[in-house]
This record gives structure tokens, sequence and C-alpha cells, in this order.
């Protein structure tokens, strides 16, 4: 996702040298980093690496769901980045509403390209009734695939 300038004025920024690993997957995170000079390589468990450079973030999963980092990032260069902690975060989001609507998109293209990597055995879910995963007392997550019966409600006035 790139940001132009939002980072340039950040309150905190950390300088990094090249080969130093910025966090590693599965380690606790509570900020998020915006690039403002150099590059980093974000290493993902399924060996896959996506380089990037000035403008981009990353980190961003963690101040949204408070979950462990999900891949290792490493400074490819000496790098300079902007740290935004949750408190500094939710100011940009008030302040700069379409900083949100980037970080929803950084994370939805991030989603989609491993998606699109999945294996053709690991096809999307589908919500299918009485299957084994847990979603609502109505509805259930299966990894069933073909056609599924649809989903009724009836609810009083509802002709059978």
């Amino acid at each position: 996702m790139k940001v132009p300038g939002v980072f340039y004025n950040a309150k905190s920024f950390k300088d990094v040298p090249a080969g130093t690993v910025i966090f590693e997957e599965g380690a606790r995170g509570s900020e998020m980093f915006g690039i403002v000079e150099g590059e980093v390589e974000v290493r993902l468990p399924s060996g896959a690496v996506r380089r990037l450079g000035p403008d981009d973030t990353f980190g961003e999963m963690a101040i949204v769901d408070s979950s462990p980092r999900s891949a290792t990032v490493v400074a490819v260069t000496d790098t300079k980045l902007a740290v935004i902690d949750r408190h500094r975060f939710l100011f940009l989001v008030q302040e700069t509403p379409m900083f949100a609507l980037q970080v929803m998109s950084s994370i939805a293209e991030r989603l989609r390209t491993a998606t699109m990597s999945l294996p053709p055995s690991a096809e999307a879910w589908r919500l299918a009734p009485g299957a084994s995963h847990r979603v609502s007392p109505r509805r259930r997550l299966s990894w069933q695939h073909g056609p599924q019966p649809p989903v009724t409600r009836r609810g009083r006035g509802s002709r059978p």
C-alpha cells in the first residue's frame, strides 16, 4: 500500500540496518510501519517473498486485530521506518479517512494474492447447513465442494 507523505511527519522513526529482522512470524505486534527510505522483504511461511519500498506499509494486521505477526520482515537495505502504534493509528484513521481505506485496500490485496496462490484443493469456503465449523446456530462453514442447498429462514407469518 502506498501512502505518500503520511509518514514523513510521524512522531517516531526507526533506522534499521540492512539484514536486520524487523519482526518475525508469530511475534506479538502493537505497531505498524511505513517505509520512509529503503526496502524490506516480507517473507511468508509459504516461502513467498514480497519486496516493499518507500511509502509502502506493513504490519497493519497486528494493529487491526491484535493477532500475532503473519510473516517475517527483514530490511534489504538500510531503511528508515515511521513507527505507528495503535494510538497513532487510530488518530490517523480518524483524521485521515483515506488512510483507513488504504489500509483496508492493502489487506484486501494481500488476501487476494494469498488466495490466488492456494492449490485448487483449498477452494473458498462455502456456507452449508450442518457442516462441522461453527459460524452461527443456523449456518456452518464447510469445505464441501459443489452446489449447496439454499439456506432458508422461517419466521412468523412465513409460508412453508
